[in-house]
């Protein structure tokens, strides 16, 4: 899923300052935009990287 589903104003944002979203931002775009509560997380990614905080952001 792409960021279609949310706001202009987000995705522009979005897109200009990460460009691709990681896997499990994909994952939980869906559902996020259906308005459901979501908690998304990514194994692997110690140290943290600007991908998990991203997912926050939008979630």
């Amino acid at each position: 899923m792409t960021l279609v589903a949310f706001h202009p104003i987000i995705r522009t944002w979005f897109e200009r300052r990460f460009g691709a979203p990681i896997g499990a931002q994909a994952q939980g775009w869906p559902a996020i935009a259906s308005g459901r509560h979501t908690l998304t997380a990514q194994a692997g990614t110690s140290p943290p990287r600007r991908g998990a905080q991203r997912i926050v952001i939008l979630a």
